[in-house]
């Protein structure tokens, strides 16, 4: 317990002190180009998945299919929204418990990672939460996500970025690589939300594979207000980015985002 307090404390004074001695602000410029005009350009304000979720029910839009619903964990949280759902798997993807799990579940329906078994138009929202970088084909199930979307339909989720490998997974996502994906299936990434910091995450990371345990000193920085979040707004109020700009930073240091995307 000692070395993990440690670790917390040195993570979070790394980070800050970094942001406190810095003197300029340099972003690779084909990423500014290219992802600057999807960040929040008016607040920084912390978006989460349910944010984006809510402003789209509120739109009108409610036949929801939960892409990669695992055991239906996210079912009852989408239906308080008043979703109608509907949730699917590829299997073997999933880790085996969780896809014994899920067998179980009538509700739940399994595909073979190529072809989903649904109509054209059928969904308003797709759904996808920590899916993406478990899926082998990336093309295909971007194609097969715009032909299940009703014309005007939203892809909405969260993306590993530069989090460690895990179970099963396959691809992780730049932004501009989310954005390429999107583009060649049809699809449009309008907007693109940082979240945990990948210091921290991994260095969390590396402390349950060392220890054996989920849970530990870090744990409280994996909430979506926190000190090295907050160091980072900060840091772009003191270099006077806007907020696209102080977005942009944040992202580049996010091991995972928050999407939404539309079908034209």
């Amino acid at each position: 317990m000692r070395n993990e307090i440690s670790a917390a404390h040195l993570v979070e004074c790394l980070v800050t002190s970094i942001l406190d001695s810095a003197s300029m602000t340099v972003i690779d410029g084909s990423f500014h180009e290219q992802v600057v005009n999807i960040v929040d350009n008016q607040s920084t304000d912390v978006c989460s998945v349910e944010d984006v979720l809510r402003s789209a029910y509120a739109a009108g839009l409610s036949n929801l299919l939960d892409f990669g619903c695992g055991t239906a964990g996210h079912r009852g949280m989408l239906e308080s929204f008043g979703f109608k759902w509907t949730g699917v798997n590829y299997s073997s993807g999933m880790a085996q418990e969780a896809r014994e799990a899920a067998k179980h579940d009538q509700n739940i329906d399994f595909y073979d990672g190529l072809s989903l078994p649904y109509g054209d138009q059928k969904f308003d929202i797709v759904y996808s939460y920590q899916t993406f970088e478990h899926i082998q084909d990336i093309k295909k199930t971007f194609s097969e996500i715009r032909r299940v979307l009703k014309p005007g339909g939203r892809l909405i989720g969260q993306v590993s970025y530069m989090e460690q490998i895990h179970d099963y997974s396959t691809f992780n996502f730049t932004p501009y690589g989310f954005k390429i994906a999107c583009e060649q299936a049809g699809l449009r990434l309008d907007k693109i939300y940082p979240k945990f910091d990948a210091i921290t995450w991994l260095v969390r990371r590396l402390i349950i594979c060392t220890s054996g345990s989920d849970e530990n000193s870090l744990s409280p920085l994996m909430s979506g207000v926190n000190p090295i979040g907050e160091a980072f707004i900060n840091y772009g109020r003191k270099q006077g980015l806007n907020p696209a700009q102080t977005n942009l930073f944040r992202l580049m240091f996010s091991s995972h985002f928050v999407f939404d995307v539309s079908r034209q």
